[in-house]
């Protein structure tokens, strides 16, 4: 039950990382934005990407908001989730 707990927990924040990643591209196939994709994946990214933002601004041109957040869920989540699995199991 906890091992499929982790999983789901795994896969959420692999489909957020996918997100985040996919919303960078449409930001280079359609910078204005416009479309139900970039507004789905804007409604997925959004809270987690809008608070960052408000700590680290855009930089010029370039905005380092998503690799700050993809960091965030990915380093600290998977040694939680994989020290929880060790010591639990």
């Amino acid at each position: 039950m906890i091992k499929l707990f982790f999983d789901i927990l795994e896969a959420v924040v692999v489909l957020l990382e996918l997100s985040i990643f996919a919303t960078v591209l449409m930001s280079w196939i359609s910078p204005e934005g416009k479309g139900s994709i970039n507004e789905i994946l804007h409604q997925i990214t959004d809270p987690i990407l809008g608070p960052i933002r408000k700590i680290v601004p855009p930089l010029g041109m370039f905005d380092f908001t998503p690799m700050i957040a993809i960091f965030v869920l990915q380093f600290p989540v998977m040694y939680i989730i994989r020290f929880l699995e060790v010591t639990l199991s």
